[in-house]
Parts: structure tokens; sequence; C-alpha cells
């Protein structure tokens, strides 16, 4: 279990807007200092360098999101729960850190290894699995369940909550509303859970509850 305290936490947690706001190359450490209102120096006592930095930040949220969403998703007793918990810790984590969707985005696009080398096994390999156990017993006691593809499953659940989070600030300048506020957040939980499970029905079937 993560857990940060401290200036420490409160570097990595400037440091996380800043790098996605700026990107690697563009982020300076004496931006982040100032905007942690310490002296540049003093960010090395914690990191040795930037790209220490940068790599402690990805992998400490990438342990905090097997923390937050993995463990209480593999607590789940059938699929529609471990479905249902995955959208409503995953959208609740997203709100927490509203601009690493920004920094995976360009993780991806940059071809960096700490995606495949730390997201991939520490979260999507692992909740594949999960998914993958329960739709095979789903599938044998509800025939009207759909043999989905466990692995496109955890990814589009992630796809599309994450998107969310990384047009947020273009939803809210179209709709003039907060798209981050709390009534929001929990409309898109709703939302997303919706198009998953009737995405999972064969058409005529019981609707799920």
């Amino acid at each position: 279990m993560v857990r940060l305290g401290g200036k420490r936490d409160e570097i990595l947690k400037v440091a996380e807007e800043v790098f996605a706001e700026k990107n690697f190359k563009g982020a300076t450490m004496r931006e982040i200092a100032e905007k942690v209102n310490i002296k540049k120096p003093a960010l090395y006592y914690h990191f040795r360098n930037k790209e220490d930095l940068y790599n402690s930040m990805i992998i400490e949220i990438y342990e905090q999101l097997q923390d937050r969403v993995l463990d209480p998703v593999k607590r789940g007793k059938s699929l529609d729960e471990k479905i249902r918990l995955l959208i409503s810790h995953l959208v609740d984590f997203w709100a927490q850190h509203p601009a690493f969707p920004r920094i995976i985005a360009q993780e991806v696009i940059s071809g960096s290894d700490l995606v495949y080398s730390e997201l991939e096994p520490k979260f999507w390999m692992p909740m594949y699995q999960e998914i993958l156990v329960e739709i095979e017993k789903e599938g044998s006691k509800e025939p009207e369940v759909n043999y989905v593809d466990p692995r496109m499953l955890v990814i589009n659940i992630f796809g599309m909550t994450i998107f969310y989070f990384f047009a947020g600030p273009v939803f809210t300048a179209i709709s003039g509303e907060d798209s981050f506020s709390s009534e929001n957040i929990e409309k898109l939980k709703e939302e997303v859970t919706s198009v998953v499970f009737n995405g999972m029905r064969k058409p005529g079937s019981r609707k799920r509850r």
C-alpha cells in the first residue's frame, strides 16, 4: 500500500500538474520548486534529478491505482459487482488525479517503457485475469451474458473513464458546467455503467439492476 506524506507528497502532486501541462521536456525543476514554495536545491533532497522525480511520480500513481482500484475489485463477489467497482473506483481515482490522464497520453505517444513496465503488468493484466475468471463463471450460469473479451472490456472501461478527464476542460467549455463537479462525476459513473452492461446483454435479455 502506497502511503505518501509531507513535503515529498506535495512535490509529487505539484509535479503531476506541471508535467501534465508542460510535458517532461518543457517542465523545469525550478518551476516545480516555486509552486511548492521551496528552493530548487531542496528538491534534490527527495529526488536525484528531473527524470527521477518524473519516474517516481508515475510509478507511485500506478501503485495507488493498484491499491485503490485493483484491490477493491478483487473483493467483488460477482462479475456485476467487479465491473461496478471497477468503474466507480476508477472514476474516483481519476477525479483525485485529473491531470494524470494527460501524462499517460504523453507517455503512450512518446513510446515510453513506463506504460508497459508499470501500467500493463501492475494493473491491466491483473484486472484482465479478475474479469476473465468472472466472465467464464457467469457465462455458464447466465446465458444472456455475451462472451465479451475481458481484455477489451477492461481497456474500454479504462478508456471511457480516462478520456472524460483528459478532455474535461473541453467538456466544461462546451457545456458551461464544471465537468469535475461531484454531480457530474456521479453521472459519469452511471453512464459508463449503463453503456457497459447494455453492451454485455444480448438483445431482449433481462435488464441488469
